[in-house]
């Protein structure tokens, strides 16, 4: 278990290595889940609301996977991008807020993304334009003290990826 756990630490220090000493990121690819550097760990309860794009997370009320009507209606207009170009991809990322354990976090996002992803293909996106991502707790869960930023947390992003 020590190997592994220095061996991945390894793998993480390489690979911030390189991304460091490589060019920015070619346009045609979007990476699939990004890592935020240790110096933006600790950012304030208003930079972590203001990196909240409304107009891409679907928000739920505290311990719950249930979809309101603001986010059928947000789901809908994705739907409509989505079918009007079929190559285009989504990643839906499943957030929490800090309340409750870590599993439980991880359980909740992951029913989360399984609740958009469902209604997103009952609305008629093909299933091979979505794909799963789930954090579990946001990262910055400790910087949120005020009730509006626990609810930011309390998401399913949608990012959208290049078309192949």
């Amino acid at each position: 278990m020590k190997k592994l756990i220095v061996g991945l630490s390894m793998a993480s220090l390489l690979g911030c290595a390189a991304q460091q000493q490589s060019a920015a990121p070619s346009p045609a690819r979007e990476p699939v889940a990004t890592v935020q550097p240790a110096a933006q760990a600790e950012r304030t309860e208003k930079q972590v609301i203001a990196a909240v794009d409304a107009d891409y997370s679907i928000l739920f009320a505290r311990n719950s996977a249930n979809l309101d009507q603001a986010a059928i209606t947000l789901l809908r207009q994705h739907a409509e991008r989505l079918k009007a170009n079929p190559r285009q991809q989504v990643i839906l990322a499943g957030f929490s807020d800090s309340v409750g354990s870590r599993a439980y976090s991880l359980a909740l996002a992951d029913k989360r993304v399984t609740v958009v992803m469902a209604r997103l293909q009952e609305l008629g996106v093909a299933r091979k334009q979505m794909r799963r991502a789930v954090a579990g707790m946001e990262q910055n869960s400790q910087s949120c003290q005020s009730e509006e930023c626990m609810r930011l947390m309390r998401r399913v992003e949608i990012r959208y990826v290049n078309p192949r």
